[in-house]
């Protein structure tokens, strides 16, 4: 599925904390965030983060990215000007 074809990030019922502040964030910051299923959001046609382990992966690369959590989210976001 294409990325402008995946359900749009909303909460949903039984949402794990992880996930409720992810989509909140990302939804106050303005990033149009999808969610393609319910432990996975899609930051663009190649970016991943799975909140409830806090893991980042991008399209491409061997593996999840160092980074973790909400905040080194936010920084890759910030340093990518999505």
């Amino acid at each position: 599925m294409t990325f402008n074809r995946m359900p749009p990030a909303k909460l949903q019922a039984g949402d794990s904390p992880e996930m409720i502040a992810a989509i909140t964030e990302l939804e106050n910051a303005g990033i149009d965030a999808k969610r393609p299923s319910r432990w996975q959001l899609k930051l663009d046609r190649h970016t991943s983060f799975y909140p409830d382990k806090g893991t980042l992966f991008v399209d491409g690369e061997v593996g999840q990215r160092p980074e973790r959590g909400m905040c080194a989210l936010m920084e890759w976001i910030k340093a990518r000007s999505m």
